[in-house]
């Protein structure tokens, strides 16, 4: 399902894109997205890849980025959490001077009850400081 969600920035030389179902060395629908940069003769990887963290989190269900491509969200609606199922998940990342995405604020947005599937849906200002879940 590579495809599954899919995100531009406003120039339209980065992309995100989602593949939820993806198996992560070897765990079953970890689920993986990754970002593209239009260099004027091909598509090249912008960094590491984005993967979920446990079998069934189905990482990247969703994804949104923000106007100048610097910073994605990640949604991951299947991820268990203390006990829980489908608590949900939504990771922020930016891209930094090492060539690499890291955690906005260090942490990850986590649902508080079972069924709760945060991260569904998310969606990401397009100056990249507010977000939606």
């Amino acid at each position: 399902q590579f495809g599954r969600a899919v995100g531009i920035s406003a120039d339209g030389f980065r992309i995100i894109i989602s593949a939820p179902w993806e198996y992560v060395n070897g765990i079953f629908r970890t689920g993986q997205t990754k970002v593209f940069e239009d260099t004027g003769s091909s598509w090249e990887q912008l960094g590491q890849d984005l993967n979920g963290s446990a079998a069934n989190d189905t990482s990247g269900w969703s994804v949104a980025m923000a106007g100048n491509g610097e910073r994605v969200v990640i949604g991951t609606p299947y991820h268990d959490e203390n006990g829980f199922s489908w608590v949900g998940q939504v990771k922020v990342f930016e891209y930094n001077s090492q060539g690499e995405w890291g955690h906005v604020h260090g942490r990850n947005f986590n649902g508080k009850r079972a069924n709760d599937q945060m991260g569904t849906s998310v969606g990401i200002s397009h100056d990249g400081t507010k977000i939606v879940m």
